[in-house]
């Protein structure tokens, strides 16, 4: 059985990472993706809906941000030499009362960023165990994005302004302002993309910061038909999805803008969370060591995908739970709300919870669990283009 019970109350880690209590595990409720598919549960007391999964930029530290206001962080390892599985062990854990939106890691793996729905930016410290704010919007802070080639975060509020912040002093090194209310943002050096309101994405090329300059270089008009609901960056472009389960690939050439994202050679949608229903993609994720990508929806499926042979690498079933009425207990799909690749591009973790598509009313009948497959080279390494 892949689904291990981790230990509980672990030593303090060498590096001196303060560690706060974690309740024991629940007995978990998802029967989900096959028997033989190693995923391996992580945490299943998440109070809320896991709101963004971010691994450490130097090691296989996992952190999971809920709209609760709780940000956990596990140390997770493989688990030879069963094929697929890890073990997770609790390293940290902190509550800013706040829901976050989402949280970053700084380049040494000993400070967290988190955006929250106050308007503030958290900062962890986590060999003091001290969070305090570094800063304070008229609106949510929903993204937060560190870029290790920069040494500075970005942060995106919903007051229409992306602001950089160093860490060293109080106010912003700069900050631009969009002309419509931003939803998502992805950095991957030196490609920035933020999707807006009206199927709008802002592009910025980062290495323009290096003279002051810090505009987008270009802004295009998503490919899909319906709202955005989830975006990942690569270094020469970027994956959307929608609400309508399909997804688009973009190429951007920094030196000629406007041609490349009219390229239709290039650039193209595809149907990524569609059969007979129709369900968001809720999640992407770039893999830098392989050069794929992967996709999670409201189906409660996640997809690896080749955007250069424009072919899927490796689906997994869906993902179901028995709702909460004891009489009446009913099975249904398990949305996936957010997943991450590590540092190594070696594992990939998920976080399955109510993505709130059908209303409040449903809200107690879905469990919030984090997982983590490690990943067989075959499963996601890009395959020869026959295009």
């Amino acid at each position: 059985d892949v689904y291990k019970r981790q230990p509980q109350n672990p030593k303090t880690p060498s590096n001196k990472m303060l560690v706060s209590y974690i309740p024991p595990l629940k007995t978990g409720i998802i029967k989900m993706l096959g028997a033989t598919s190693a995923f391996n549960l992580v945490d299943n007391t998440i109070g809320d809906t896991v709101s963004s999964l971010k691994w450490a930029l130097n090691s296989n530290f996992l952190a999971a941000s809920s709209w609760d206001g709780k940000i956990r962080i596990w140390d997770v390892k493989s688990n030879y030499p069963t094929k697929g599985a890890a073990v997770a062990q609790p390293r940290a854990a902190t509550d800013v009362v706040e829901p976050v939106l989402q949280v970053a890691w700084n380049s040494q793996g000993n400070t967290m960023f988190a955006g929250c729905g106050d308007g503030t930016v958290r900062v962890w410290d986590l060999q003091q165990n001290k969070v305090v704010n570094m800063t304070q919007r008229p609106m949510a802070v929903a993204q937060v994005h560190w870029c290790s080639v920069m040494n500075v975060l970005y942060a995106m509020s919903w007051d229409k302004t992306i602001t950089i912040w160093d860490g060293k002093q109080a106010n912003p090194v700069m900050t631009s302002t969009l002309d419509l209310k931003p939803h998502y943002m992805s950095v991957n050096f030196p490609m920035m993309a933020v999707a807006t309101a009206n199927r709008k994405i802002a592009v910025y090329d980062l290495n323009r910061l290096r003279q002051n300059m810090f505009q987008p270089v270009a802004t295009t008009e998503s490919m899909l038909k319906y709202a955005t609901k989830s975006l990942t960056a690569y270094t020469n472009g970027w994956i959307l999805g929608s609400i309508e389960g399909r997804c688009e690939v973009r190429v951007l050439d920094f030196n000629n803008p406007l041609m490349s994202l009219q390229n239709t050679s290039m650039n193209f949608t595809f149907k990524a969370h569609r059969d007979k229903n129709i369900y968001s993609v809720n999640a992407l994720a770039f893999n830098n060591t392989f050069g794929t990508f992967a996709s999670a929806g409201s189906d409660g499926r996640l997809y690896f995908w080749d955007k250069d042979a424009r072919m899927k690498l490796k689906g997994f079933p869906e993902a179901r739970t028995l709702s909460a009425n004891k009489a009446y207990p009913v099975s249904t799909v398990l949305p996936i709300v957010d997943c991450a690749f590590s540092a190594q591009g070696d594992m990939v973790a998920v976080a399955f919870g109510y993505d709130w598509s059908k209303g409040v009313a449903e809200y107690e009948n879905f469990q919030n669990e984090v997982h983590v497959h490690v990943l067989a080279k075959e499963e996601i390494e890009k395959r020869p283009s026959h295009r």
